[in-house]
């Protein structure tokens, strides 16, 4: 069973930033993305970040914190978060400092007054390979970035900076005015993102004061975001536009951010408040399905599964791509299919009829080395046995490629025209075909030539014989 079942949780939100504090320093076990994504349904406890208090790994640490987005995905740090874990730490040992190690190093936290706390976030970071970012900006200032047409974009030219998560901060005159919901995942999830990113609009109302607006990588849309506000005073004062010393706006409430020149690390001092306790119901962690684990009241150890009927799985698999019970049970048998010629290079199954397994399995399309993107012609091309009673105009027409002008091919047939457009590529050239096969077929692949044509190779083709060599720039050649 997991290890949140019948778990105790603290509900708490840093100026809005929803927080779920769980205390597992008795080394119960970790938890999954799995179980945090199952947290966070509306059936279970709603949050932007999972705080999860795990046994301290360095010598003078509280705890170590693992953070979860709602999305289950780890973060490396979360400012709102670990000023709720300080509260809850700081009263129940009645210290008012202590040190916590993330998965971005250690965070120290200190209670300033009777409700504020200070988390100090660490250096940030500005080189491109540190963020990250897909491509190499030498200046990460501004970053050639932009949504909407090319020639007016809705945004452009952000700021980039790390402070445990990847941000990029557009600069706008009214954060209000864009619809940060409907673009904020497109930006969020850009390939010059390979992490991803958080995006912020910011606005600099003076020196000393900005507002700003949030979509969080993995939790989306947030009435708060600490590590975002600190990157935004970093970025703006890197432009000058502010001071080292700001304070923050955000649609939760206000942020002291101070970004210190002695040691250039970035504080933040804010509220943490308290919601209420209580304990995930086991349900939460059942997995979903068309049947479920009854357990007796009885013994918890004894339980049956119910096996689900057809309707049941269709419903299911018509809601879901991966059902949860494809492992368990085979899907309706399929409808049955002439088996083909085997001449034609595919295997007829040698199941009964009415078998639900394929009767003829997929053939492996054949590319040449490296990859032509004009080379790519289907390797399930019929052999002499399976093609038509017009294999011979066919023959006729090929034979004549020698002495004909490439003006005055006909092209009415789109087989020949693709694989003779093929040809033309450097990456498929090789020996003349001496094979009956290998004619019909034009293997486009130089380096994988097909099984009839390999077998047939030696033998004589008596038209071909008595026609001139072809063009190396008319036909592709198989080896």
């Amino acid at each position: 069973m997991t290890v949140l079942a019948n778990r105790g949780f603290a509900k708490m939100n840093g100026i809005g930033n929803a927080i779920v504090v769980v205390d597992l320093r008795d080394g119960a076990g970790r938890v999954s993305a799995e179980e945090a994504r199952a947290v966070a349904s509306p059936e279970g406890v709603p949050f932007d970040q999972l705080m999860v208090l795990y046994p301290p790994r360095c010598v003078g640490t509280a705890a170590y914190v693992g953070i979860y987005n709602s999305d289950g995905s780890r973060s490396g740090a979360c400012g709102n978060g670990m000023r709720c874990v300080a509260r809850l730490v700081f009263e129940e040992s009645g210290r008012r400092e202590a040190l916590f190690e993330t998965d971005s190093g250690l965070i120290p936290c200190r209670q300033t007054a009777s409700d504020l706390y200070s988390v100090d976030m660490g250096v940030p970071k500005f080189g491109w390979r540190d963020i990250p970012l897909a491509e190499e900006f030498r200046d990460t200032r501004y970053i050639e970035l932009q949504i909407g047409p090319i020639d007016h974009p809705i945004l452009h030219s952000p700021s980039v900076v790390s402070m445990g998560n990847p941000h990029a901060i557009f600069w706008v005159d009214d954060v209000a005015a864009y619809d940060l919901a409907r673009f904020g995942p497109l930006l969020e999830n850009h390939p010059i993102f390979p992490e991803r990113a958080n995006i912020t609009l910011a606005r600099v109302v003076d020196r000393t004061h900005l507002t700003i607006r949030t979509f969080e990588r993995g939790a989306g849309l947030t009435l708060a975001c600490g590590s975002a506000a600190c990157a935004s005073v970093v970025a703006a004062a890197r432009l000058r536009r502010t001071e080292r010393v700001a304070e923050v706006t955000l649609p939760g409430g206000k942020l002291e951010i101070e970004w210190r020149v002695s040691d250039d690390h970035v504080v933040m001092t804010g509220p943490a408040a308290f919601e209420y306790e209580g304990r995930f119901d086991p349900a939460l962690f059942v997995p979903a399905g068309p049947w479920r684990t009854l357990r007796s009241s009885a013994s918890a150890a004894a339980s049956t599964a119910m096996r689900p009927t057809w309707s049941a799985m269709r419903r299911e698999r018509r809601g879901s791509p991966t059902p949860s019970w494809s492992t368990a049970a085979p899907w309706p048998r399929k409808r049955w299919r002439r088996p083909v010629n085997p001449s034609a290079g595919c295997a007829v199954s040698t199941r009964r009829r009415g078998s639900w397994w394929p009767v003829v399995p997929p053939r492996p399309t054949r590319r040449c080395s490296p990859p032509c993107p004009r080379s790519i012609v289907s390797s399930a091309m019929p052999t002499r046995w399976a093609l038509k009673p017009g294999v011979r105009r066919a023959r006729r027409w090929m034979a004549g490629l020698a002495t004909r002008s490439p003006s005055a091919i006909s092209w009415r047939c789109g087989r020949w025209r693709r694989i003779f457009r093929a040809g033309r590529s450097a990456h498929c050239r090789a020996p003349l075909p001496r094979c009956r096969t290998a004619v019909i077929t034009a293997a486009a692949s130089a380096s994988s030539p097909s099984g009839a044509a390999i077998r047939a190779r030696h033998r004589p083709i008596p038209w071909l014989d008595r026609c001139a060599p072809w063009s190396p720039r008319a036909m592709p050649r198989s080896s």
